[in-house]
């Protein structure tokens, strides 16, 4: 049995959402678009990597780090 991480919630900058895959949905994304300029996009309900993708072909992005539930 693997433990689990040791979690420090003092400083409040874990959120729940970070135990989450890198596959699920999440409400918040950073996207580099093709013209080199970046934004936050926020989308309801979350959107999956496969989602984004379509969405902004030819973009990079990574899920955008969520502030505490």
């Amino acid at each position: 049995m693997t433990p689990l991480p040791l979690i420090d919630f003092a400083d409040g900058a874990t959120a729940i959402s970070d135990w989450e895959s890198p596959e699920a949905p999440r409400r918040r994304w950073l996207i580099r678009h093709r013209d080199g300029s970046v934004a936050s996009h926020s989308f309801t309900p979350p959107a999956s990597r496969a989602e984004v993708a379509s969405w902004y072909p030819g973009a990079q992005f990574e899920p955008e780090q969520q502030g505490p539930p």
